[in-house]
């Protein structure tokens, strides 16, 4: 969690972005029962699916449909697909669908495609897409819609926090 500097600038050893700060969410239940308060954090709204955070600059907002057409273009093998894909998982996000394997949901896309859902599921549960159900790749993947949070100071700065 410790950020590290390198010629003159501070980074952040993580994604910098985070995801539980919502209402009722983990980090609040917990930063009740403890006698400090939360980190200061700047919320990302729940229409924005991803960004991207510049060394010692805000992350800038790109909406679904721009992430759309950059998904068409990476994967122009299975576009269709890769959309309806994503689709698929933010319309079963909180609903539960069992252990229905994520590979099933996968058959019409492409092995490139595969291989990049893949790449972000070994960053946070650490599955591959064939051991990973359908219900915890949406939850997981789709983690940005329901929002993200910049902690200022970084991740460091909840281990830097004392009573």
């Amino acid at each position: 969690m410790a950020n590290f500097e390198h010629h003159c600038y501070a980074f952040e050893p993580t994604a910098g972005l985070y995801s539980g700060w919502e209402a009722d969410g983990v980090y609040q239940r917990i930063f009740s029962e403890l006698p400090i308060g939360p980190p200061q954090l700047t919320a990302f709204h729940h229409h924005l699916w991803c960004a991207c955070r510049m060394v010692s600059k805000s992350p800038f907002p790109t909406i679904w449909s721009i992430f759309d057409d950059r998904l068409r273009s990476a994967f122009p093998e299975c576009s269709q697909a890769a959309v309806a894909f994503y689709r698929l998982l933010d319309s079963i996000v909180g609903q539960s669908l069992a252990n229905e394997p994520l590979a099933r949901s996968m058959t019409d896309c492409s092995t490139r495609f595969r291989r990049f859902i893949d790449v972000q599921l070994q960053t946070s549960p650490r599955l591959a897409s064939a051991q990973c159900s359908l219900q915890h790749a949406a939850d997981v993947l789709t983690t940005p819609r329901r929002g993200m949070w910049s902690i200022r100071g970084g991740a460091q700065a909840l281990a830097d926090r004392h009573g």
